[in-house]
C-alpha cells in the first residue's frame, strides 16, 4: 500500500472497510473452492492427506547404537 490511508476520517474508514470486506470475500471463495475440490476427490475415491506409514520402513532417527 503506497497511499496514506487516514482511518481517523470517514472516507479513510470507508476505504479500509471496503478492503477488509473484499479480503474476507476472496478468502471465503478460496475456502469454498478447496472444499469443493476435496469433495470431488473423495467422490473419485482418492485418498487425501499424508500417506500412511508402513511397518517395514525403518526409522533412522531412533536407531540403536
Amino acid at each position: 500500500m503506497h497511499e496514506s490511508l487516514d482511518t481517523t476520517m470517514p472516507g479513510g474508514r470507508l476505504v479500509f472497510h471496503v478492503f477488509a470486506a473484499l479480503a474476507e470475500f476472496i478468502r471465503e471463495l478460496i475456502v469454498q473452492g478447496t472444499h469443493e475440490g476435496l469433495e470431488a476427490a473423495w467422490a473419485r475415491g482418492e485418498r487425501i492427506g499424508r500417506p500412511a506409514a508402513t511397518a517395514e520402513a525403518p526409522d533412522s532417527r531412533h536407531r540403536s547404537a
